[in-house]
């Protein structure tokens, strides 16, 4: 699992911002790859991830890669996206090597 950027955990946000940047970069996830969930769970699990899940290092990607149940030829799909990427741009250089090793000993 990839540690989040402090500008995008709890603790480092101002509440609301950082919760609206999570809603957004989740629906450009769901998005490209192809998948639709209405507005109240997409809140639902950005809550979660703020309020259990980012002080443990979770990216949010990967938060929400599992909530969806996204297999890893997905994920690394969607890794490669540019849209994906920039929205997930936030994530430090070490979770960023990080997932890099993941994908390429999974290849």
């Amino acid at each position: 699992m990839s540690p989040t950027s402090s500008t995008l955990t709890p603790g480092g946000t101002t509440g609301a911002e950082g919760t609206e940047r999570l809603i957004r970069a989740a629906h450009v996830i769901l998005d490209n790859c192809g998948m639709t969930l209405g507005p109240r769970k997409v809140h639902r699990i950005v809550r979660t991830f703020e309020a259990r899940v980012a002080h443990n290092g979770w990216s949010f990607f990967d938060f929400l890669a599992t909530s969806i149940q996204l297999d890893a030829d997905r994920r690394v799909q969607l890794l490669n996206d540019p849209d994906v990427q920039r929205v997930i741009a936030y994530a430090d250089p070490t979770g960023e090597t990080a997932v890099r090793n993941v994908i390429r000993a999974a290849g």
